[in-house]
């Protein structure tokens, strides 16, 4: 079967909804939270089979997760995931080789947001482990996982004054150290991850102009760059410690009407 989860807007809110299609036929969406304020969603499949949407909502000016499963026959109820103060968003949700589920998030209970990750072992959710701890903002995780059960977390950090994209590794119930995957003056942010069948990781990331976002404008010195100039997709594999950078940019496999 395929799943589909998604927020869709109709008043007096939005609602959360999920889909499963079988067989060429796709169900009505099942609502999976009243009417509220909510944003993104993200959807996995454990080792006994549930199917687990997780989505962020705000609550009290508080956004905070929850998560519903669906074990064949019934959907849970709510369960709240996070409860510290100020923002948890941007989450991702993956299952790996052996069905564990991996949340990666960003929270700004420290006055800036930090990526903290909690790992589901089909019985319990574990305790929160925080992965970022740089006084600068660390943003939008991304998840992969390899066959052997490995699971990379990347995220875009302006711990330079700039965005670049890190990632950390966890293998064997640890977190390994901080990964810089790129450390040019360029904006680089918004990353995705995927392992191949041969354990390596493969990168994707947004990247524009130094300067970018900086104040810019006539007689200006050193003028940054507006938010709306260049953009470019950089594609690279981390493999043996060491980062390789595709020998052939990635707009030259999008079609033409598309690639503008």
């Amino acid at each position: 079967s395929l799943w589909i989860a998604y927020q869709s807007y109709s008043k007096p809110g939005d609602q959360i909804l999920v889909r499963r299609e079988s067989e060429g036929l796709w169900s009505d969406p099942t609502v999976l939270a009243p009417p509220g304020d909510y944003f993104r969603t993200a959807i996995a499949q454990d080792a006994a089979g549930r199917i687990w949407v997780v989505w962020s909502a705000q609550v009290d000016r508080n956004f905070d997760l929850y998560a519903r499963s669906f074990d064949s026959k019934d959907w849970s109820s709510a369960v709240r995931l996070t409860s510290a103060p100020n923002s948890d968003i941007f989450h991702a949700l993956i299952s790996e080789g052996f069905g564990n589920l991996y949340l990666a998030y960003q929270s700004a209970r420290s006055g800036n947001f930090d990526i903290y990750l909690r790992i589901f072992n089909g019985k319990n959710w574990s305790e929160e482990i925080q992965v970022s701890s740089d006084p600068a903002n660390d943003w939008q995780p991304a998840l992969a996982a390899s066959p052997d059960g490995t699971v990379a977390i990347g995220w875009d950090t302006y711990a330079k004054g700039n965005y670049d994209i890190v990632a950390r590794i966890w293998r064997a119930g640890t977190l390994g150290p901080l990964v810089p995957i790129t450390h040019s003056g360029a904006f680089e942010s918004r990353v995705s991850a995927a392992y191949d069948s041969q354990n390596r990781l493969w990168l994707a990331w947004d990247e524009s102009d130094w300067n970018w976002g900086k104040d810019y404008g006539y007689e200006i010195p050193e003028s940054g760059r507006g938010l709306l100039t260049r953009r470019q997709t950089r594609v690279a594999v981390y493999s043996g410690g060491s980062l390789f950078e595709t020998s052939q940019n990635i707009s030259s496999a999008i079609p033409s009407d598309v690639s503008q």
